[in-house]
């Protein structure tokens, strides 16, 4: 018996022979057919569609989604309503960083709140006891979902452990209005960083806190703080005065406190948001240290009015000075002064000696001389400071 041969397949002629096609971008003409205008306006209506409502499994979805979105992972938004989201891994249901797979569909999923004044820049809900540090719930198998490490506590289960508030999270949390976050900036989905926070704000760096200090998560207070920073009492502020969180302006300021202007300052100089160190200063200026007044003086905060005070020493009343004048706030240079009076200079003593900026005593002075006591004068007299005119003087 001979085998049978295997008929290669023939196409089928009819009487009227199709055309043979060849590639797509060969068609009969040179032009592709067209296709009608209703199959691509379908076929963009199901992409977008499928954009916007990403397909889960049934089952696997989160109750209670702002927005009543059916998605599989979920981060807490307030009391009543999570934010959900789609896996970051669909085929190992794996959810984005920052959100958590819900436990069971026909369930609200668990608000996770962080805990606030965590250490070391740390995020989580669960706070170790001894160190401060916060962590995320235990991801071992082995326990009940949402349980916290060893060692550690729930801040929103345990009395005395402050939580962070879904209207104050720090820079990088997920958001969903501008309202939820502590820089008052949800952009795409995420908290913005914020600048001049106040005190107990949700911070992620410190350059976001009027104090320039965040821990674990939160502005924290300030101090010496310049005007116009945020603040919460006002001893955090410079000019120890806070009005509508904002620290207000000061005036007549010592060396070294906060400050944003010149004006505010004693010395009349802010520097780095500090006021300068002051010289010769004139009493009841603002000052930190007594080399600043033109007194020496400084006393609470203050340049303390002088006595007897060289030429150029800084002044406010002409009592302060020996030479007894104050002009433009500085003591005026003196001529024939007493000895004991504050001097500058020889030359405005009567003794024609100045040490230590007092006029000392001179000796055998002529009258007219400037002098305190008899001894000095060549008369043997001295009246009102004066070398009194002698008579058969040697």
């Amino acid at each position: 018996m001979q085998p049978r041969r295997r008929l290669a397949m023939q196409p089928v002629w009819t009487s009227r022979p199709r055309k043979r096609r060849h590639r797509t971008d060969q068609w009969q003409g040179g032009r592709a057919p067209a296709v009608p205008k209703h199959t691509w306006l379908t076929a963009a209506a199901l992409f977008l569609l499928l954009a916007i409502v990403p397909q889960t499994s049934e089952g696997a979805n989160c109750l209670n989604c702002v927005g009543g979105h059916l998605l599989p992972c979920f981060a807490p938004h307030s009391d009543t309503e999570v934010l959900c989201f789609v896996y970051a891994d669909a085929a190992n249901e794996i959810c984005p960083p920052g959100t958590s797979n819900c436990v069971e569909a026909s369930t609200t999923p668990k608000i996770i709140v962080n805990c606030a004044e965590c250490v070391l820049n740390t995020q989580g809900p669960c706070k170790h006891e001894n160190d401060g540090t916060c962590v995320d719930y235990s991801s071992s198998s082995d326990v009940a979902p949402y349980t916290c490490p060893s060692g550690t506590v729930e801040c929103s289960s345990t009395p005395g452990y402050p939580t962070l508030g879904s209207t104050n999270l720090p820079s990088g949390s997920i958001c969903t209005s501008d309202g939820d976050c502590a820089s008052d900036d949800c952009s795409s989905g995420t908290c913005g960083a914020g600048t001049n926070l106040a005190p107990a704000s949700g911070c992620s760096l410190g350059l976001e806190c009027a104090s320039g200090s965040c821990t674990g998560s939160l502005c924290d207070q300030g101090t010496n703080l310049p005007s116009g920073a945020a603040c919460s009492v006002g001893t955090e502020c410079g000019a120890s005065s806070c009005a509508g969180g904002t620290c207000t302006q000061g005036s007549n300021l010592p060396s070294g406190t906060g400050c944003s202007m010149a004006a505010e300052c004693g010395a009349g100089a802010c520097t780095a948001g500090l006021c300068a160190v002051g010289a010769n200063l004139p009493a009841g200026t603002g000052c930190s240290v007594a080399a600043e007044c033109g007194s020496g003086t400084c006393a609470e905060g203050v340049c303390a009015a002088g006595n007897n005070l060289p030429a150029g020493a800084g002044c406010v009343d002409s009592s302060e000075c020996g030479s007894a004048t104050c002009t433009a706030g500085q003591c005026a240079a003196g001529t024939n002064l007493p000895s004991g009076v504050g001097c500058a200079h020889s030359s405005e003593c009567g003794s024609g000696g100045c040490s230590n900026d007092v006029c000392t005593a001179g000796s055998n002075l002529p009258s007219g001389s400037g002098c305190a006591s008899t001894d000095e004068c060549a008369s043997g007299s001295c009246d009102a400071n004066t070398c009194a005119a002698g008579s058969n003087l040697a």
